[in-house]
């Protein structure tokens, strides 16, 4: 087993795992702990106006049920980069015949399972250093990652926590594997 700066490398008679867990944005934590909290306090006060208060509900109760709905939306999303940043985890299994990967936070999430035969150009992806660069999600800890590989019409990408010379690494450790396993 090898442990790198982020990811942990399990290398077996047939089988190669890479396990990389998400970025730990010390930042943006603390902020949607707070807005977590200011957001159960205004739903709970806005759902007890509308159904308990005296407000007509045409009077004001549409635009009431209108930000009730937004601060849902905003708020699944919210909690959802919560556990990412906390629990998520990118997964490669490479397998003798399939290539498996997982992004997941308690192990629910996305699963592509890719045939070694149909995997092309695995690559460094070279992206700005600016977690803000071209309206990218990287701050909050989703969004393409470091390394990309084709699979006939489609690109996956993944490892987006780690830095440049460990997606370097991770990716000569792919192709090396993906060439010993193709079928000629």
């Amino acid at each position: 087993m090898e442990t790198s700066k982020r990811s942990d490398i399990i290398e077996l008679e047939d089988k190669l795992i890479i396990t990389i867990p998400a970025d730990k944005n010390r930042l943006i934590i603390p902020f949607l702990i707070l807005w977590l909290i200011w957001f159960i306090a205004g739903l709970n006060t806005n759902i007890i106006e509308l159904f308990f208060g005296k407000l007509d509900p045409f009077e004001l109760g549409i635009l009431r049920i209108f930000w009730i709905t937004l601060g849902v939306v905003i708020g699944v999303q919210l909690i959802f980069f919560f556990f990412w940043g906390y629990f998520g985890i990118e997964r490669i299994i490479m397998e003798k015949e399939t290539f498996n990967l997982y992004k997941t936070v308690f192990k629910i999430g996305v699963h592509n399972k890719l045939k070694y035969n149909s995997i092309t150009n695995i690559r460094l992806e070279q992206r700005e250093t600016s977690p803000f660069a071209s309206f990218s999600f990287r701050f909050w800890g989703i969004g393409p990652g470091k390394i990309k590989l084709d699979y006939g019409y489609r690109t996956y990408s993944f490892g987006i926590a780690v830095d440049k010379d460990e997606a370097n690494y991770i990716s000569e450790l792919l192709k090396n594997y993906i060439n010993q396993r193709k079928i000629k």
